[in-house]
């Protein structure tokens, strides 16, 4: 009777971890029902500002069509990644999202395109989703925790934190330096909604913020047949190796520090700049690729005070 106890003591210890709860099951669900081919519609525009003087900037709208797969996935972790698709051959890497179940560690964008890592308590995250953003280059954006919300019209998960200026502006505007997001990630009908509510943020010398200005942005994905996207699921599997090794490499920088900054330009050159140019004559063996990825990811990235 004791040897059996025993193997049954420590069957459970290793069947125990790998256990899922319904609650966890409907929330990976949720999050794998962000995945598919779909018709986006990027729309978004200043709403409010309390400087009187301000002048509103042009509304900007945008259609796409896009492509989010699950390309790593745990009862713990899923990695999705979108590619967009320009025209019959054009396809090119776009943001990444990963989920991550009660992760503790998150990182926080300061400002100045530097961002510090928080450590939250397990009560803080119990339950909840920390979804991280992440460049077309892999990069960091931000993170937030929530849980989803399992509701009879929708599931939905919604959180607010500070990001960099988005892509369609990082380039033209220097008159505020943080966008303040609160991101909701609702599953409809026919595919999804990401509802945005943000505040362009001045930051002062001694740290403050200021609000500039209100947006509100609205991005429809609708979903539509997966033919329309084959073109970059083939892209993804010629391209798929450099990409995977660039993700592994920041998550080693990442793991690193309490604080990390990024230049603006190395050489004259923006990262992704750089970036694209390494990559036409990249080398195919992994080993080296990794190493070669990693100098160069030091070039533009300072890890400031080391865990």
């Amino acid at each position: 009777m004791k040897k059996l106890f025993t193997k049954l003591s420590a069957l459970l210890l290793f069947v125990w971890p790998n256990i899922i709860s319904a609650q966890q099951q409907e929330d990976i669900q949720a999050i794998k029902s962000l995945c598919g081919c779909f018709k986006v519609q990027f729309n978004f525009a200043e709403t409010f500002s309390p400087d009187t003087s301000y002048v509103y900037k042009d509304r900007y709208t945008a259609a796409a069509t896009e492509y989010i797969f699950t390309d790593e996935e745990s009862p713990d972790k899923l990695v999705l990644q979108h590619l967009l698709i320009l025209g019959e051959d054009a396809v090119i890497k776009h943001w990444r999202q990963d989920w991550v179940f009660q992760e503790t560690r998150l990182f926080e964008y300061a400002g100045n395109r530097s961002w510090a890592f928080a450590t939250k308590s397990v009560h803080q995250t119990k339950g909840a989703w920390v979804q991280k953003v992440f460049e077309v280059n892999d990069a960091p954006r931000y993170s937030a925790p929530a849980v989803w919300v399992h509701s009879a019209e929708f599931p939905y998960w919604e959180s607010t934190s500070n990001a960099p200026l988005p892509r369609r502006e990082y380039t033209k505007r220097s008159d505020y330096q943080i966008l303040k997001r609160t991101n909701k990630h609702a599953i409809s009908g026919d595919g999804h909604i990401h509802d945005q509510d943000n505040q362009k943020l001045i930051v002062r010398a001694d740290g403050s913020t200021e609000l500039l200005v209100n947006e509100k942005g609205y991005v429809t994905y609708q979903r539509t047949d997966d033919a329309e996207c084959q073109s970059a699921i083939d892209w993804w599997e010629k391209n798929k190796t450099f990409w995977r090794i660039s993700r592994a490499v920041w998550d080693e920088k990442l793991a690193q520090g309490q604080e990390i900054e990024m230049a603006f330009k190395v050489d004259g050159k923006m990262f992704h700049e750089a970036l694209a140019a390494f990559q036409e004559s990249a080398p195919t063996d992994e080993v080296q690729l990794r190493k070669e990825l990693g100098i160069l990811i030091d070039k533009y990235l300072s890890v400031i005070g080391k865990l």
